[in-house]
């Protein structure tokens, strides 16, 4: 499943890329022009999660999506606002059972997956911090066992996602890292 900065989603099977030559590479998605892939990702038509970098989340079946060859675009997952854009595409896997954010603030918390209703494709989803925070720069899907990676432009910090706390509707979150401004997280 592939995922784009300006919101197109493209499910095809993997039997599709098997063919490539080697050192030629093989076109696996076709953009526009100002659009870019966002993050690719593997799964078996579970649900999956999109976030945005503006706090918008959205959970859709990929089981409604039709299968398409490589040289295609996909189809509009997920509708965007002016100056928002795609930062991930998770999927749902049925042994994990929370969304962990984190904020440019260095502010993070969980959501319950059971708390993130399933939307249908085009919508903009659900806002999970207030219009006054900062935009997520990482989400990952966990369990109480995972650790998160957090990285930014000073320094780093390994978290267990137990000690996330878990919100329900639109809240900041908790500091997770302080004098940092986190760019990304790595679940490990």
């Amino acid at each position: 499943m592939c995922f784009t900065k300006n919101g197109l989603i493209k499910k095809t099977k993997l039997s599709e890329y098997l063919t490539a030559r080697a050192r030629q590479g093989s076109m696996a998605l076709k953009l526009k022009e100002g659009d870019a892939l966002a993050n690719v990702t593997m799964l078996n038509d579970e649900d999956v999660i999109i976030i945005t970098k503006n706090r918008n989340i959205l959970r859709i079946k990929t089981s409604d999506i039709a299968a398409t060859g490589k040289a295609t675009m996909g189809r509009k997952a997920i509708g965007l606002s002016d100056g928002n854009e795609v930062l991930v595409g998770l999927p749902v896997s049925s042994k994990k059972t929370h969304l962990a954010i984190v904020t440019a603030a260095g502010l993070g918390r969980k959501i319950a997956l059971d708390d993130v209703t399933t939307g249908s494709l085009g919508n903009k989803g659900m806002m999970i911090t207030p219009k006054d925070s900062a935009s997520i720069v990482g989400a990952a899907i966990t369990d109480d066992n995972d650790k998160l990676f957090i990285y930014g432009d000073k320094s780093f910090i390994c978290l267990e996602t137990k000690n996330l706390v878990e919100y329900k509707g639109m809240v900041k979150g908790n500091i997770v890292i302080k004098d940092c401004v986190p760019s990304g997280v790595i679940k490990l």
